[in-house]
C-alpha cells in the first residue's frame, strides 16, 4: 500500500524547494550559491508553517495513485535505498 502521508510530504517539500529556487533566481542569484541543507531546511519550514503545501501535495498524490503512476496495482510500494535488494 502506498504511504500517502509520506508521498504527500515528499511532494510538498519538492514543490517548496522549487519555490525557494525560483525566488533565489528572481533575485539574480543561483541556487548553487546556497548550501543544499539550507534550502532543504527552508523548504521544510515552509511546509511546516503553511498547510496549503501539504494539502495541494496530497491532492496531487491521490490523483497520481488513481492514475496508476506508482504502478499498475493500487497498492504500489515506494522503495528507498534501505529497502532495495543488494546485488
Amino acid at each position: 500500500m502506498t504511504n500517502l502521508q509520506a508521498a504527500a510530504m515528499t511532494e510538498a517539500r519538492r514543490k517548496a524547494l522549487e519555490a525557494i529556487n525560483a525566488s533565489i533566481r528572481s533575485e539574480g542569484r543561483r541556487p548553487s550559491d546556497f548550501r543544499i541543507s539550507e534550502r532543504a531546511r527552508a523548504a521544510a519550514a515552509m511546509v511546516a508553517n503553511d498547510p496549503k503545501w501539504l494539502e495541494a501535495a496530497t491532492v496531487n498524490v491521490e490523483r497520481w495513485i488513481l492514475a496508476g503512476v506508482f504502478g499498475k496495482t493500487e497498492c504500489a510500494k515506494f522503495k528507498t535505498s534501505a529497502r532495495k535488494r543488494r546485488r
